[in-house]
């Protein structure tokens, strides 16, 4: 296979490290140690210079530190749910609903867990739009120093933030997903 740019040389050929072309030792450039085409040197330049990194690539979190995050927001979140339904229950204390409920009243509780699961659902995924769209990250994110962007580095964008935040959702609760 010769150099793309000078078909006369066949050997030796270099290889760009973003588009995986082959081409001499005259068509590739060296930055941070990988080597670069021409077209992909000022992309890689590029993202040097948005602050993406010096070869382009971000550094992920670890999966323990993004477990972790949840964690701690699931934590978070864990207090308003149990103000929230301590007072529905308190409330049917008062009305002598409960009595029904001692008796057995089994739709009555599936339905009562049915809104309590619903109403957590809801939560997270306002919780994460909300949180994701003022920073790119939750409180559990922040304390992990973790944050969501784009693959190039930049902030989300408001339909991107209210994805990401129904889809780490949508992931954490479907048996699906595993």
């Amino acid at each position: 296979m010769p150099c793309k740019n000078h078909p006369a040389v066949l050997e030796p050929l270099y290889y760009c490290s973003r588009c995986g072309g082959a081409f001499c030792a005259d068509c590739v450039v060296e930055l941070g140690g990988y080597l670069y085409c021409a077209p992909c040197k000022a992309e890689a330049v590029g993202d040097v210079r948005a602050g993406v990194g010096p070869i382009g690539q971000l550094d992920l979190a670890s999966v323990w530190r993004r477990l972790g995050a949840i964690i701690i927001d699931g934590l978070l979140l864990t207090i308003p749910t149990v103000v929230i339904v301590g007072a529905l229950f308190g409330g049917l204390a008062m009305t002598n609903r409960m009595k029904s409920f001692e008796q057995g009243d089994v739709g009555g509780i599936l339905v009562i867990e049915g809104l309590i699961f619903l109403f957590s659902f809801a939560l997270w995924i306002v919780y994460e739009g909300w949180m994701l769209s003022h920073g790119g990250q939750t409180l559990g994110k922040k304390a992990l120093s973790l944050k969501v962007v784009t693959p190039d580095g930049n902030d989300l964008s408001p339909a991107r933030r209210g994805c990401a935040a129904s889809c780490a959702e949508r992931s954490t609760w479907s048996p699906a997903s595993a």
